[in-house]
């Protein structure tokens, strides 16, 4: 990816990676690496330090501030941090909204929200464990409201209760939360006002990769195909939800495959990996290229008789366009030390679009 010149952070480090110089680059004397947050990006709120373990991000528009699950050391999920969309570089993420003791909340799936002050969480009660799936919801506009418990029942179910598991990437739409099964060609769908759950059996044709996102009503979901050689393929698929005709392409396939998340506006879908944000229109044709947006930062050196070298540049873990800004969750570089997570910190950032 080419370098962006424009810093807002950087970093001199002489005799860096000396093991780079001398591994048949042909260049002798002194290198020096560079740590950058690109320019177009600016930060919200402070940097999220390690011992805050903040993931996820659901935006509200209702009360315009963002969310994310808090966890301890042990992967627990314990709390819920907000933040206001217009927050300084200065302001602390503000972790006061608690989860019930009685409850143990899936660390693997993501918090959801229906952009009108309701936020929901995958739980199962503690005396009873995973034979109990609960949904939880909380009133952001009630401050200290207690949490809502809706049980989990099933019709004509797919998968036993009892060795059901809650689907993956969900998000909410018309009342429910939809999202995908255990089964990776199953849609899972509950009810929010009485605990049903409908699953729907080969609904994801070609199947979902773990991946989706609903925009509108129509649902955007990733598939990998392998070729002859093994190489995987990623691409975007979308259906609408009401309709239930067959799923479309939407665009080319991806540049890169394993994406983090998917997300999307009125206008554009955007993909997140760990290297690149990708945008496209939602009803790109199959010859569509994915756009590259700008990377939240890089990590590059430069030999003393040669031209920069980038390393490495990070993308984001989840990214939300709001009031015609990009936010993106990014673990970024704020050091000079290369490596996959060293030298690197978890930030909120912003784009105008």
């Amino acid at each position: 990816m080419k370098a962006i010149k424009t810093l807002s952070i950087f970093m001199s480090v002489t005799a860096l990676l000396s093991a780079c110089n001398s591994g048949g680059t042909g260049s002798s004397g002194t290198t020096s690496s560079t740590y950058s947050v690109s320019s177009k990006w600016s930060t919200v709120g402070v940097p999220i330090s390690a011992t805050q373990s903040l993931s996820g991000l659901l935006y509200d528009k209702s009360v315009d501030e963002f969310f994310m699950t808090q966890s301890d050391d042990s992967g627990k999920v314990v709390g819920i941090c907000h933040l206001p969309r217009n927050a300084s570089k200065l302001q602390n993420w503000n972790c006061d909204i608690m989860l019930p003791n009685e409850y143990i909340i899936y660390a693997n799936k993501s918090l959801m929200g229906n952009n009108s002050g309701q936020l929901y969480l995958y739980a199962y009660k503690k005396d009873t464990g995973v034979g109990s799936p609960t949904i939880l919801t909380y009133d952001i506009k009630n401050g200290n409201s207690d949490w809502n418990a809706q049980a989990v029942t099933q019709v004509n179910p797919i998968t036993p209760l009892d060795h059901w598991l809650f689907p993956s990437s969900s998000a909410y739409w018309n009342g429910s939360l939809i999202g995908i099964s255990s089964l990776p060609n199953v849609l899972d769908m509950i009810n929010l006002d009485n605990g049903v759950l409908e699953e729907m059996s080969n609904f994801y044709a070609p199947i979902a990769d773990n991946r989706q996102t609903i925009i509108g009503d129509n649902l955007y979901y990733s598939n990998i195909k392998y070729s002859k050689a093994g190489d995987a393929q990623e691409y975007i698929y979308t259906k609408n939800l009401i309709s239930q005709e067959s799923a479309t392409q939407v665009g080319m396939q991806l540049p890169e495959w394993a994406i983090n998340s998917l997300s999307g506006s009125s206008q554009q879908v955007y993909v997140c990996t760990g290297g690149n944000i990708y945008a496209n229109s939602l009803l790109a044709s199959t010859n569509s290229q994915w756009r590259v947006l700008p990377p939240t930062s890089q990590l590059s050196v430069k030999y003393s008789n040669a031209d920069s070298t980038i390393l490495d540049s990070t993308g984001c873990y989840v990214v939300i366009e709001a009031n015609n800004t990009l936010y993106a969750l990014a673990s970024v570089y704020e050091s000079a030390t290369s490596g996959a997570n060293s030298g690197k910190t978890k930030r909120l950032l912003k784009l105008s679009l």
